[in-house]
């Protein structure tokens, strides 16, 4: 003050506080004032640094950040790596400092090709050896990565789930869902329409369902589509009494309607493709898969019995569970990073339930800001923003380090992992049961789609008989075998 006032002179007997438009500062003005235009050119502090700083009482440097926190141009957290001491910041120096760091860190990564992304897809789903996982943990693990997507209900037992559990058993999945630790349904809620054939609007093997954890079912699960109390005719009698009479089997529920077995049967399949119901077993859709759902009907020695069918052995209950719709899409958000460790709009081309990728960036871009996740661009030839998992991250970075081995790895078209025209080059392959698809270092070499080979790659005689004996389809998952044409 005296450098750029040289005639000013200071007289301790008459000092006067400086005035302001509302009359004169007191003490604690004062003191406010002076910790808050510090704060405004310095970054993250503690109170101690503070004090010393400024020279002033610590009771007073306290009450003045208290103040300043409340009116919110300051925040309080731990900041600064290795500092355990509570520190202050001012909010938008602090804003400065997460866009810098955010900045630097997507400057740090180098992109990766789509084949090395393949590769790395691969191992983080478990689809390949060694990654592959055992034992009803590993399944349970396998089960929480991939719910909620969507495929055909024969390939779930037949390729998807023995991709990736070694030694998969049906009494692995069956033990899981009687436990009530794992559900199935068709997540993706569709009407129902009595007039349309029950070949058509009933759940076959074809058909898509999912599988999801129960806890996980309420925000999996998409808003309905019709009001179920509209249904009419047996499908109503049937949903009508699952809404009040809980689980049931289904002989109890042929009991309380008073309908055919086969009304019955038809209904619940009809509600089970809308994704109104499910069992609480995987057996009722294995019968269904296997064609022994609706054996017919068979004659028992007992007299006065007639005719009697054998049914299903799996209870019925309603699908259902309720969640905000902001919770559920953040729900949604976290899965598809939990399920491909790196997520960008192409990656998701086959997520019937992802939500837009406007609302996923406003999740993501907050999380980033959090440091929970890192964006950035990761995998070349794609525009836009990336964002991805830490530990995906680092994965991606040890893959692209190891060398290439070689190895062939077949997978079903109906699997995640089929990006074949998504994220590598050349033509889709469709998702369809029955299809298959091989790779080799992450770049898809030859498919088989609707009984025919096509060859993507230039291979070697010994190379293309290790590719057809890949594409060979299993006994279980299509209606008989197919001849393959080469």
């Amino acid at each position: 003050m005296l450098a750029a006032f040289s005639d000013a002179a200071f007289d301790p007997g008459r000092v006067t506080l400086w005035q302001s438009d509302d009359g004169p500062l007191t003490q604690d003005d004062a003191e406010r004032i002076l910790v808050r235009s510090r704060t405004e050119c310095i970054g993250p502090f503690t109170t101690a640094e503070m004090v010393q700083s400024l020279g002033m009482r610590e009771g007073a440097v306290k009450i003045a950040l208290a103040h300043l926190e409340g009116t919110g141009n300051i925040l309080r957290g731990q900041f600064m790596p290795g500092k355990v001491e509570e520190e202050f910041c001012d909010r938008r120096i602090l804003a400065r400092i997460h866009r810098d760091t955010i900045g630097r860190l997507r400057k740090e990564i180098e992109p990766v090709s789509p084949a090395i992304l393949m590769r790395f897809l691969i191992s983080w789903q478990h689809a390949a050896s060694p990654s592959k996982v055992r034992h009803e943990g590993g399944l349970l693990e396998v089960i929480e990565q991939i719910q909620g997507f969507e495929a055909a209900a024969g390939a779930w037992e037949s390729e998807i789930l023995p991709s990736r559990v070694v030694d998969y058993s049906s009494e692995m999945l069956d033990s899981l869902c009687l436990s009530g630790e794992v559900a199935w349904g068709r997540f993706s809620r569709r009407p129902i329409d009595e007039d349309i054939p029950v070949t058509k609007g009933t759940l076959t093997r074809t058909g898509r369902i999912s599988l999801g954890l129960r806890q996980s079912i309420a925000w999996l699960l998409n808003e309905p589509s019709l009001d179920e109390k509209e249904l009419l005719g047996a499908q109503g009698e049937v949903l009508n009494y699952l809404m009040h009479g809980g689980a049931s089997f289904i002989q109890d529920i042929i009991s309380a309607t008073g309908r055919l077995p086969s009304d019955v049967e038809d209904s619940l399949w009809r509600l089970a493709a809308g994704g109104l119901i499910t069992s609480d077993g995987f057996t009722a859709v294995r019968g269904m898969i296997n064609g022994t759902a609706k054996k017919q009907p068979r004659r028992t020695p007992t007299f006065g019995r007639g005719l009697r069918r054998r049914l299903p052995s799996s209870r019925w209950s309603l699908l259902e569970g309720k969640v905000d719709e902001e919770g559920a899409i953040e729900a949604r958000a976290e899965q598809l990073l939990h399920r491909y460790g790196i997520v960008f709009p192409e990656i998701l081309a086959r997520e019937a339930n992802a939500p837009r990728w406007r609302d996923l960036v406003r999740i993501y871009r907050r999380l980033e800001a959090r440091g929970e996740i890192r964006g950035g661009r990761f995998v070349s030839n794609f525009i836009g923003e990336q964002f991805a998992i830490p530990e995906a991250v680092e994965r991606l970075r040890t893959i692209r380090r190891a060398e290439q081995d070689d190895k062939l790895v077949g997978l079903s078209a109906c699997d995640p992992l089929n990006l074949v025209g998504v994220t590598t080059p050349g033509s889709k392959v469709p998702a369809l049961l029955g299809n298959r698809v091989v790779y080799r270092n992450g770049v898809p070499i030859a498919s088989l789609e609707s009984g025919e080979i096509q060859w993507r790659d230039e291979l070697n005689d010994l190379t293309r008989s290790e590719v057809l004996s890949i594409l060979t389809p299993p006994r279980d998952a299509t209606v008989g075998r197919r001849r393959l044409t080469a």
